[in-house]
């Protein structure tokens, strides 16, 4: 399934008609934004353009990520503008690496990790045991895929493993390892993408004095965002007061103040000493008044920027770049001799209860015990004074029921570990969040592409221009 959040003539108007610049948020010297300063290794004729950002923390892309930098691609193609990512390396997460691993006939996601997180994604190094460890696993892994996936896969997965291992060999840091996955899958796709790193914008004297506009009008922000927050979750029936943010403390703002590589929760009067980073909300705030023209970003992120967007109208009293949102879930190829298909054990399970309870409802419809109890049951309703002789009578056919129902139950049991199989094979087959080259990506190319070219063209052509 391919998820775009606008129709193709809203995404037309989004890239035709370039928001204007935000005005300077202070009178500092050089506050005013310069993208040139930040995009000093992109040739300066491509600024000319509009820019379309998206961008994820340094993690194993996975479809629904990887799409986003398809579309932003093709709308640059379409606008004359330049793509960017914007790789969050002021994280602090672990780095997962899922993988299968197959049991008898049962696959299971399993998952390396690759880092401890105890820092900041940039300040950390890549340990050699860890390094060992993945480099090993990816030789693992090139066997192991034979015995999970169909063969139509195998080479396209080969080629990924092949990209890995020269990622996991040339990385300083654990989040080099994805990212530079990501880079080699993007120039063998011919996907035009330029990279930056979000700890390069927050070193800007622009951020610094969006940073203190915020900070100098603390409590109108948290007012102004925690109400939007009340309003979002009560609208969409959310209970959760964590969902889709956590609403701010008092005294406490939506950045990060980083000590000794680790990122403390930014609170007045608290914490000043140390380098301020956003979190998720400022971040798009910042690139959505400064830095882009659209803003692409996954399902998580639409749902916090219809937030965003009342922010940036009641407490910057401007509109900044649009948004729009994509996403992707893709199903894995099997190998056909692992079952996936099957009624649920829950279902089997019924059936075995009433083996044991209601025996008869497995008998033909002419067996002389199935009649006797219907005729029974019929005398039930029409005489309760026999009822406890009726039991009785209920209790000898549902024995001489279950004598006959011998290979039934057999069949029941042998069917409930089928299911127990293939439901544990459903769920890993239908996992979105593999890295990329385990999935067949020709669908997203397609679509995407149907999507931002609003001529007509056929399949193939598109697919090529997408490619091209």
């Amino acid at each position: 399934m391919i998820y775009f959040s606008d129709t193709k003539e809203q995404m037309r108007d989004k890239i035709s008609r370039p928001a204007p610049r935000a005005p300077s948020l202070c009178s500092r010297p050089a506050a005013s934004f310069d993208r040139s300063s930040i995009l000093r290794t992109i040739p300066k004729e491509k600024l000319n353009g509009i820019i379309i950002l998206t961008g994820h923390q340094p993690t194993f892309h996975h479809p629904g990520i990887l799409i986003k930098n398809v579309l932003a691609h093709n709308l640059a193609r379409q606008s004359g503008g330049i793509a960017i990512h914007m790789v969050h390396d002021t994280d602090a997460e672990e780095i997962i690496f899922p993988y299968p691993e197959r049991v008898s006939d049962i696959v299971k996601k399993k998952s390396a990790k690759l880092n401890d997180a105890s820092q900041i994604l940039r300040h950390e190094s890549f340990k050699p045991a860890d390094r060992s460890a993945m480099l090993r696993l990816t030789d693992a892994l090139r066997s192991e895929v034979r015995l999970v996936f169909g063969p139509e896969m195998i080479g396209a997965i080969h080629g990924g493993l092949d990209l890995l291992e020269k990622s996991v060999r040339e990385a300083s840091r654990p989040m080099d390892v994805p990212d530079r996955l990501r880079l080699a899958w993007e120039a063998q796709n011919r996907i035009d993408v330029y990279t930056v790193y979000s700890s390069d914008l927050f070193e800007s004297s622009s951020f610094q004095c969006f940073f203190e506009h915020v900070r100098e009008h603390g409590d109108r922000f948290r007012e102004i965002y925690n109400r939007l927050l009340a309003d979002y979750r009560r609208a969409k029936g959310i209970k959760n007061p964590a969902q889709p943010l956590p609403d701010l403390r008092p005294k406490e703002l939506p950045f990060w103040v980083v000590q000794h590589g680790n990122r403390l929760p930014f609170i007045e009067g608290e914490t000043s000493d140390g380098q301020i980073l956003p979190r998720a909300v400022t971040l798009t705030l910042f690139c959505r008044l400064f830095f882009c023209d659209v803003f692409v970003h996954g399902l998580g992120g639409e749902r916090y920027d219809r937030i965003t967007d009342e922010i940036l109208r009641e407490f910057f009293d401007f509109a900044g770049a649009p948004f729009t949102a994509a996403s992707a879930t893709l199903a894995l190829s099997s190998r056909a001799d692992l079952r996936i298909f099957s009624r649920s054990t829950q279902e089997v399970e019924r059936d075995l209860r009433a083996v044991e309870f209601d025996p008869t409802r497995f008998l033909a419809k002419t067996d002389r015990v199935r009649r006797e109890k219907e005729d029974l049951i019929a005398e039930w309703h029409k005489n309760p004074a026999s009822r406890s002789r009726l039991h009785r009578e209920f209790v000898r056919l549902n024995e001489q029921a279950r004598h006959g129902l011998n290979g039934v139950i057999e069949n029941l049991e042998w069917e409930k570990n089928l299911a127990r199989v293939a439901n544990a094979n459903k769920t890993f087959f239908g996992a979105r969040d593999l890295p990329y080259f385990f999935y067949d990506l020709s669908e997203i190319f397609k679509t995407v592409n149907d999507y931002v070219f609003f001529e007509k063209r056929s399949p193939s052509a598109s697919l090529a221009e997408a490619r091209s």
